[in-house]
């Protein structure tokens, strides 16, 4: 499967935001993070943080280093555009930073989340990094996430990484994003 980057509107009456998050995945994002407090890995443009925010996320932390060392470019201003554009700001902390320094920062720092969203570096070495610091810093039971799971054509390594990392296997996949409870 192959997920095209294309301008989606979270909500009718707000602008268009650069995307590869299906349809289907962001419904889902949008039902699994209503009252919960998640851990984004990987903004981009802000178009999942702003799915989850008007999904009834307490509170989104985003962390990507949003400098534009890939084909996206500097994306932090946009991002900050559309959850501004969408009042979603104020729901929204954005850490510009890799996740791999990052993520380790607020484990010692004592943080948790009931959900964390994976959808940062897609080589393999970087998504392993990435779900293991999540199995530290998410709640027992919380929801962990993982976007382009199925994707062969531009991210294969995530699905053998999310393999690895989760030998039991997926509660469920919708579309590319590998849904699994804490163990």
């Amino acid at each position: 499967m192959h997920l095209e980057w294309r301008p989606v509107a979270p909500r009718p009456d707000g602008p268009a935001i650069l995307t590869s998050v299906a349809t289907e995945e962001a419904a889902e994002l949008a039902r699994l993070a209503s009252g919960q407090d998640v851990l984004e890995i990987g903004g981009a443009y802000g178009f999942s943080a702003v799915t989850m925010a008007l999904g009834g996320a307490r509170s989104i932390t985003s962390i990507d280093p949003h400098g534009g060392e890939t084909w996206l470019g500097d994306t932090l201003s946009t991002m900050r555009r559309n959850l501004d554009a969408y009042g979603v700001t104020d729901q929204v902390q954005i850490l510009a930073a890799y996740s791999q320094v990052e993520m380790p920062r607020l484990r010692e720092a004592g943080r948790k989340w009931s959900m964390i969203f994976i959808d940062g570096d897609h080589r393999g070495t970087s998504a392993e990094t990435d779900i293991a610091n999540a199995f530290e810093l998410i709640t027992p039971g919380g929801v962990i996430c993982v976007h382009d799971y199925l994707e062969q054509c531009c991210c294969p390594e995530v699905e053998a990484a999310t393999d690895k990392m989760f030998p039991e296997g997926p509660e469920r996949v919708v579309a590319t994003m590998f849904v699994s409870r804490a163990r």
